[in-house]
């Protein structure tokens, strides 16, 4: 007969054993099929839906090397993160090694700076040290690139200089390029001595000096046989592309815009813009500014044959101010708000060269401002996102826009003056005097 104490223990034992054959199932299931959930509002450990569909068109094996110390606080985020590029495709794989350990294969991938990936592919090699999902994207897309879209920087008239120490420096911007797989070299236009048709995009910022005739006409001339363009202009010195950018129906205004409603920093002449009109180009970007931008807007004879959409605009509490040594607005001489301060204009160009609908595109963006890409404010809020996206759509490479790296929201308590000050009360004041208060109280009673 078995006894209570003993059936008890039985129970128990058998308790313990499935409770036990519990846990070792849920391990095997966990081990077999993880489950991750990403509980970021901005979703930064998830990967966007562009990144998943270039993923998922890879047809070529890829493999991802990364060379990591053991030091490197982004290891673990980079494993994690190729993890989940791994997972999407059978034809990537990767591997972190220490370059410590394995010199010589570092050098063999001439790695030289410790948190590099290295792709590689059966005809082609590079190597990243931009470690976000639009880094890593960026690389894979490079790999499989046939080839790099060039770009021509326009100098030789004050534009804003490839060195990095210079005032008006934009070598940031240039190093962002050349990560998105553009290959940009410095040109200086002379009539008859540079083909621009060999390049896909051609990008003036910030001229200080008028070009000259022969010059305008070569930038002319690549346009009509179906050229890209970016314009930065600025309103000082005063003069710009007027001439040159009234048959895309843009026209180059006097003023520089004035915002008092939405502005950066503590500059009203510095317009700060976060609400875009529709567009690829400005899909969940976040806020950019213009310091000192020049007004831009429509000429009054539209040519119907060139679609034209703008791109920045200022609040309606702005105006472009005619009168800079005298900021106010004049209703007789300024221009009320909302600005342009950027357009896209596109145009279909006949041609007798293959293509789908027999034809092909050209395709402009003129900003009215250039010192918003310069190393001093490009990688500040939107800045860099908007000018690579713009970049990215001249030449056809969209793909890039989409994942642009996630930003963090700023999260706090924007508090007035009065609720400041009765806070303040509160915390150094009420509280203190409360508990001083109940403890002579206390005192008084234990007397």
């Amino acid at each position: 007969m078995i006894t209570r104490k003993a059936k008890h223990g039985m129970s128990s034992t058998i308790y313990t054993l499935i409770i036990v054959a519990i846990l070792v199932l849920l391990n095997i299931l966990g081990n077999n099929h993880k489950i991750v959930k990403d509980m970021t509002e901005e979703k930064f450990f998830t990967l966007s839906e562009q990144t998943l569909k270039i993923i998922k068109g890879i047809n070529e094996p890829v493999h991802i090397k990364g060379f990591f110390t053991q030091s490197n606080t982004d290891i673990t985020y980079i494993k994690m993160i190729l993890e989940q590029y791994v997972h999407e495709s059978e034809k990537l794989e990767f591997e972190i090694f220490d370059p410590d350990v394995f010199p010589s294969l570092a050098n063999s991938y001439s790695v030289t700076k410790d948190g590099t990936l290295v792709f590689d592919t059966l005809n082609n090699k590079i190597q990243i040290t931009d470690l976000s999902e639009q880094g890593i994207t960026s690389g894979i897309i490079k790999v499989l690139s046939k080839e790099q879209k060039r770009v021509a920087y326009i100098s030789g008239h004050g534009e804003a200089s490839f060195e990095p120490h210079e005032q008006r420096s934009c070598s940031k911007l240039i190093k962002y390029l050349k990560n998105d797989n553009f290959k940009v070299e410095n040109i200086i236009i002379t009539k008859g001595k540079v083909d621009l048709s060999i390049f896909d995009l051609v990008l003036i910022s910030g001229p200080y000096r008028d070009y000259l005739d022969e010059e305008l006409l070569i930038l002319k001339d690549y346009m009509d046989k179906g050229g890209r363009m970016l314009i930065l202009i600025d309103p000082f010195p005063s003069f710009g592309f007027t001439d040159f950018l009234e048959p895309w129906n843009i026209k180059v205004g006097k003023g520089i815009v004035i915002d008092t409603s939405s502005y950066y920093w503590t500059d009203i002449a510095t317009p700060a813009v976060y609400n875009y009109p529709e567009g690829t180009i400005t899909q969940n970007l976040p806020l950019t500014f213009y310091p000192h931008a020049r007004s831009l807007s429509i000429i009054d004879n539209y040519n119907r044959d060139i679609s034209i959409k703008s791109l920045v605009n200022s609040s309606a509490k702005s105006w472009a101010e005619t009168s800079p040594k005298d900021i106010e607005y004049n209703e007789d001489i300024d221009f009320k708000g909302p600005i342009a301060i950027a357009y896209l204009a596109e145009k279909n160009i006949e041609t007798k060269a293959n293509s789908i609908d027999g034809n092909i595109k050209s395709k402009l963006i003129v900003f009215g401002d250039s010192d918003f890409v310069i190393d001093h404010f490009i990688d500040t809020l939107g800045n860099k996102d908007m000018i690579l996206n713009c970049a990215e759509y001249l030449v056809d490479e969209e793909q890039l826009i989409s994942i642009r790296p996630k930003q963090m929201k700023m999260r706090g308590i924007n508090l007035s003056n009065y609720q400041f000050t009765l806070v303040k009360f509160v915390t150094m004041f009420l509280v203190p005097f409360t508990f001083i208060i109940l403890a002579f109280f206390t005192w008084m009673k234990k007397r």
